[in-house]
């Protein structure tokens, strides 16, 4: 093996891995010389959410592209028309031209204005669904299932094909994709042959996110050959993706056991298309970050966990090259350059939020950069991505358990740093999204110990207080047992908080008398390693983590097993920076497939990580509850039924 070291500096690398990587070029290169209508606008900005209703029978038209003029045509129409039901159908009509063209707004302001009670039964459910397409538009799929009730048998098939098509995207935005998968299949028994290729788009895109723990269940309550079928594809995909040989061969085992599967024709015959590209592994990787300075912890973390994801997982690894560079007070576009004359085919990092803007602004890049952060208001830039471990992704997440455990009512306790305030905005925004209400919040400081006054205004012990200091003066005579009590609006309090803090915050929400009120928490909460004696504090804590963490599938992944033994101390403090190393390493070849594939998922060590639209990874994370002291793995919110999918359905 061939080592070189250009100008190292307190760079340890353990022998093991070294010895390991026989026959790669590791070049180390920290002393590198600094390089570097009428109608308005449809708002692009957003998704489509689907093809809207047709306001008769639900069967689509062949209609024009220009939806706005079409809905004015269909405005003017219903302005001439005299027969009320007439009218109120062509408004509909105009909504559903709206609706396809992304214009939501002017089609909720059509809706508000249609005469109901002039519709016939067929045209009134045929409202419910545009009205439903609009609350999927803007996030809000409780509404949206409150308009798209379940179809009875009186509703033509093709309005009975398009609520369930809603529905089951109300419900994937719920976090409930089981149930989604089953108004599908539902969906599918009424479709015509034009209509399933839709349907069958749409089921593979549910089955993608589920984790294999939940394909497993769902097939053991599969009682048809056909749902079975598609399961068993999605668990073969699953396993087999990364070794598009494997996949081809269980694909041939597949296709003997379910020969005329619908499947086959609609979803098998593109997925070893799909595969050719994938771990095509750039030969030259420059990895920038600041190894020096008040984040070199860090960053030497995420070194070590990128290299060790390189010796423990690459099959050719005797082929990479790869070169670190330490930005440390370097321009970083001239890093950027002084990389790719090196020969780099593929720039991991920078890490510090300012260098990535600048680098970003740069636009047009030379060689792809895979980030490692994330920039709130992405440039544009084609040739790059964003990854990074925010908070406020997980604060959002947080949001979306709550409201699956049918929590609806919150309050929050963060600290009164610009980290608590960036978490609390990300974590209301998403759960007011999802109609949640939070009833109030407090603030703490991180150099506090004692939360008594703040907790007991949240959890209004004072208005308890109050009520029987009333009481005992319009009862002067009479003795008064006094309880005092906290609130019972609120289905839980989310708090976001470091471990220290989180270890004093919630002895003192049990000891002010909300023991039975739940606690949320993200990651931060959580040190990342047992320690029962300490985490016995935090009992009953719910909380959204990494793989790494928590482990895949119950159990530690090999490269984290071989980095507790390499460095065993430094992982403490620093675990989850090692996770986002080895995932940066691990998802290069993935990432333009899934960027052209955004229901696609690779599981990784920081979560199941998908690509968006604007090519930020995101991630989706594990839950757990601290039990006895120990984080332990609970249900998946994708593993099964919304608690009040029964009541949803009606």
């Amino acid at each position: 093996m061939t080592v070189r070291f250009d100008s190292i500096k307190n760079v340890r690398l353990p022998g093991v891995l070294l010895v390991v990587g026989l026959g790669m070029v590791l070049t180390l290169n920290l002393g590198a010389q600094p390089v570097s209508s009428r109608m308005g606008k449809s708002p692009q900005h957003k998704k489509r959410m689907g093809k809207a209703p047709e306001t008769d029978n639900g069967r689509q038209d062949t209609e024009p592209t220009d939806y706005a003029s079409t809905a004015q045509s269909y405005l003017d129409q219903a302005k001439e028309a005299e027969d009320p039901t007439q009218r109120g159908s062509l408004q509909l009509q105009a909504a559903k031209s709206l609706i396809k063209g992304k214009y939501y707004e002017q089609a909720k302001s059509i809706l508000a204005g249609v005469d109901t009670s002039s519709l016939t039964e067929n045209l009134q459910y045929a409202y419910r669904l545009l009205s439903a397409e609009v609350a999927l538009s803007e996030q809000n799929p409780k509404k949206a299932l409150g308009f798209a009730t379940k179809p009875d048998r009186t509703i033509p098939d093709g309005l009975r094909i398009q609520s369930h098509l809603i529905r089951a995207r109300a419900f994937s935005q719920l976090g409930n994709r089981i149930q989604g998968l089953q108004e599908l299949f539902s969906a599918e028994k009424f479709a015509q042959a034009d209509e399933l290729k839709q349907v069958h788009a749409a089921i593979w895109k549910t089955l993608q996110p589920i984790p294999q723990a939940g394909l497993k269940s769902l097939l053991q309550q599969s009682d048809s050959k056909a749902m079975s079928g598609w399961i068993e594809l999605a668990m073969l995909y699953k396993e087999s993706s990364s070794s598009p040989d494997q996949f081809n061969t269980k694909l041939e085992q597949w296709k003997q056991k379910y020969a005329g599967h619908v499947a086959a024709d609609s979803v098998v015959g593109t997925l070893t298309e799909k595969l050719k590209n994938v771990q095509q592994r750039p030969s030259r990787l420059a990895l920038l970050l600041p190894l020096q300075g008040r984040i070199s912890r860090a960053s030497s973390a995420i070194r070590d966990g990128f290299i060790a994801a390189h010796f423990s997982g690459s099959n050719d690894r005797k082929k990479i090259q790869i070169r670190i560079y330490d930005t440390k007070g370097k321009n970083i576009g001239k890093v950027y350059d002084q990389a790719v004359a090196n020969g780099a085919e593929f720039v991991i990092g920078p890490l510090l939020k300012g260098n990535v803007r600048r680098l970003a602004n740069r636009g047009a890049l030379s060689v792809p950069v895979l980030a490692l952060n994330i920039l709130k208001h992405n440039s544009g830039v084609t040739n790059m991505y964003f990854f990074g471990l925010t908070p406020e992704d997980e604060a959002r997440q947080v949001a979306e358990r709550a409201i699956f455990d049918n929590r609806t009512q919150a309050i929050a306790f963060v600290p009164d740093t610009g980290w608590g305030g960036r978490v609390l905005r990300a974590f209301k925004e998403r759960y007011l999204q999802l109609g949640g209400k939070l009833l109030s919040h407090g603030t703490y400081k991180l150099s506090q110990s004692d939360y008594s006054r703040t907790l007991k205004a949240l959890l209004k012990l004072n208005e308890s207080k109050d009520r029987y200091n009333e009481l005992r003066s319009a009862l002067d005579s009479v003795k008064i047992h006094f309880t005092p009590r906290r609130r019972h609006d609120a289905d839980f309090i989310f708090i976001a908080a470091h471990p220290r803090s989180a270890r004093l915050i919630a002895p003192q929400l049990r000891f002010y008398h909300a023991k039975n009120l739940p606690i949320y928490a993200t990651s931060h909460a959580y040190k990342g390693v047992e320690n029962k004696r300490q985490d016995v504090e935090l009992n009953g804590l719910i909380f959204c983590d990494i793989p790494w963490t928590l482990g895949h599938s119950g159990q530690p992944s090999s490269t984290k097993l071989a980095i507790e033994k390499l460095w065993p101390n430094k992982i403490i403090d620093y675990s989850r920076f090692y996770a986002l190393g080895a995932d940066a390493y691990n998802i290069i070849p993935y990432l333009q497939w899934l960027k052209e594939q955004p229901y696609e998922r690779f599981d990784g060590h920081t979560g199941k990580l998908s690509v968006d639209k604007n090519n930020k990874i995101k991630r989706t994370l594990q839950w757990a509850k601290i039990i006895n002291g120990k984080a332990t793995v609970i249900q998946d919110r994708t593993e099964s039924s919304l608690p009040n999918a029964s009541a949803a359905r009606k």
